[in-house]
């Protein structure tokens, strides 16, 4: 197996016999201890199931042992003597069905038994009664012919089974804490890579948020400026009795400042409401005849709150929509209503031909000043909105009309 495939295999690992060792490297294993000791290995697993069958079997196992009852057997005592090795947390050897002697080793990686080698079909007549194993005497019966193939099967000593079931445990042992090693390890640097990556997409967006926070300042450094000149242009315009200018530099310095200054999250319906008259008197002076404008709510609405600039956004966008590119000439009207728990805010243009005007603002030729911008302050109005009522909260959004369905917050008592 290559570098790469066994780092590829060890972020699959699961914490299994064949997920931690992979089952080519058992093979291998078990093909290497075979050919050094004339054994003949079998892995099962902690349920006692078998994962992989030995094929190097003696002649007597060849000759008698292809019976499915004598494998049952062969393959239950294997299970318990894997079960043996797991509470002794170490080799446990044991006599087949058939007399010979076995061996099982179990698989304990980081305290936890996975499963057991299992591996023998070898002669001893030594006692195996000591600390490392216990001997069961088979009480099976062969004929003559049976106990010359059963003698043919190599004979080794005691101490011999007990070296290799030793040698078996201590590299099991030394492979599963190098493979539970080299997880770990891997894991850790994934971990380290992610967290690389995080701290990264962090320092991106830092930048980006210093970026947007000095666009924020720029942006504000505009309007008060411009707002100091409106305010010092209606103060000459005082000073010269020039009545109309004074009002109109007046309204339009109102608007300003209640875009750039206004802070608080939630305020009355009615100072919104009350900025929005002051901006259609702006556009009445400038466009005359052209606009005429409308607006009718109850009182009852005036101490309703909502969240500060959740309406005027709708306004500029119906205004810069439908009424800048040159082609309207009409009403534009502002309704608010209640019914039961809920407001509905309707911002609509009433032009005087309809069916002309909504052909001509759905084209997608017709010029719009600042789209891009005029559109994410609709989309960030929109969250705001959302943020305030959740998903009880509707709006229809055209060019004409504008629809907004909120429902009823807390009544101011001041």
């Amino acid at each position: 197996m290559s570098e790469k495939e066994k780092v590829q295999h060890r972020k699959k690992k699961d914490v299994s016999l064949l997920g931690i060792f992979g089952m080519e490297t058992l093979k291998d294993l078990l093909k290497t201890m075979a050919a050094a000791t004339d054994f003949s290995f079998s892995v099962i697993d902690y349920k006692g199931k078998t994962l992989i069958d030995s094929m190097i079997r003696n002649e007597y196992c060849l000759k008698y042992m292809n019976k499915p009852e004598v494998c049952g057997e062969c393959q239950i005592s294997a299970a318990f003597a894997a079960a043996k090795a797991a509470i002794k947390c170490g080799p446990y050897i044991f006599r087949c069905p058939q007399g010979f002697v076995r061996i099982a080793v179990p698989v304990i990686v980081n305290d936890q038994y996975l499963g057991a080698i299992v591996g023998g079909r070898i002669r001893c007549e030594d006692e195996l009664l000591d600390e490392k194993g216990s001997a069961v005497v088979s009480d099976y019966k062969r004929n003559e012919e049976e106990e010359k193939l059963f003698c043919s099967v190599q004979e080794l000593p005691r101490k011999k089974i007990l070296a290799v079931a030793d040698l078996m445990f201590l590299l099991l042992k030394e492979m599963g804490e190098k493979e539970t090693l080299e997880f770990q390890l891997d894991k850790q640097i994934r971990t380290e890579k992610h967290l690389r990556d995080i701290r990264r997409k962090n320092e991106l967006l830092k930048k980006e948020l210093e970026k947007q926070q000095n666009r924020s300042m720029k942006a504000k450094i505009l309007p008060h400026f411009l707002l100091d000149l409106f305010v010092a242009v209606s103060n000459f315009a005082i000073l010269e009795n020039a009545t109309k200018t004074e009002e109109f530099m007046a309204d339009i310095a109102s608007v300003l400042r209640y875009y750039i200054d206004e802070a608080a999250d939630f305020i009355s319906m009615n100072i919104e409401l009350i900025q929005m008259e002051n901006y259609l008197k702006v556009l009445k002076r400038q466009y005359g005849e052209r606009i005429n404008y409308k607006i009718s709510y109850p009182d009852s609405v005036k101490k309703q709150m909502i969240p500060s600039l959740s309406l005027f956004p709708f306004l500029t966008y119906v205004i810069i929509c439908g009424v800048l590119p040159g082609y309207f000439q009409g009403t534009v009207c502002l309704e608010v209503k209640e019914d039961g728990d809920r407001n509905f805010v309707t911002i609509r243009l009433d032009d005087e031909d309809v069916s002309v005007h909504r052909r001509i603002i759905s084209r997608n030729d017709v010029e719009i000043p600042d789209r891009e911008l005029l559109l994410e302050q609709i989309e960030n109005t929109k969250r705001r909105l959302q943020f305030a009522y959740g998903e009880d909260c509707k709006i229809t959004l055209q060019p004409d009309l504008v629809v907004i369905d909120i429902p009823k917050l807390k009544v101011n008592q001041e």
